[in-house]
């Protein structure tokens, strides 16, 4: 593979630890990321690490009316990394460009089981299309053991990605 960075979606977790050791008083977004942070992304942060009930009232409320607006989706690919890391496991995921193509596809976890790949995506709400998957896939099906998508839906089957629900999550990957 191409590269392997710990990260959850945009923060690059390996650069938390020394900015905080140079005892500053914030956090710059921008260093993790190495990129100009937008408004949307200081809010998505501030609400990652608000421990204010309204803010969990309102994602509970969209989550329950399933209405969870895609740019919420980085708490769904958290709680798997929550998951993912307590069952003692390191956090990677895979990014690539195809030649001639600007669009940059995503694999939102890797993990390894018995010598083979798992590719593991999340989708916050409706499961859309799994492009990055189904070509990782097919670029790798040598090294793959099963495909996993994590969403609001039920368990399910779409060829041979596997379709399970978050509630799941736990359970799949303790059995991995």
């Amino acid at each position: 593979m191409d590269r392997h960075r710990h990260s959850i979606g945009r923060v690059h977790f390996d650069s938390i630890p020394g900015q905080l050791a140079q005892k500053k008083k914030r956090f710059v977004l921008s260093r993790a990321t190495g990129k100009r942070i937008t408004r949307k992304d200081e809010e998505l942060l501030y609400m990652l690490f608000n421990d204010e009930s309204q803010v969990y009232e309102k994602i509970y409320s969209k989550l329950l009316s399933d209405k969870l607006d895609a740019n919420m989706g980085f708490l769904y690919e958290n709680a798997v990394a929550q998951i993912i890391k307590s069952c003692g496991r390191e956090l990677y995921y895979h990014t690539w460009n195809e030649k001639d193509n600007v669009h940059a596809y995503e694999i939102d976890f890797l993990v390894s089981s018995k010598g083979k790949i798992i590719p593991i995506e999340v989708k916050a709400s409706d499961l859309g299309t799994h492009t990055s998957i189904n070509i990782f896939s097919a670029k790798y099906s040598k090294v793959i053991s099963r495909r996993i998508l994590f969403s609001q839906k039920d368990i399910d089957n779409e060829e041979m990605l596997e379709l399970k629900p978050m509630y799941l999550a736990p359970v799949v990957m303790g059995d991995l």
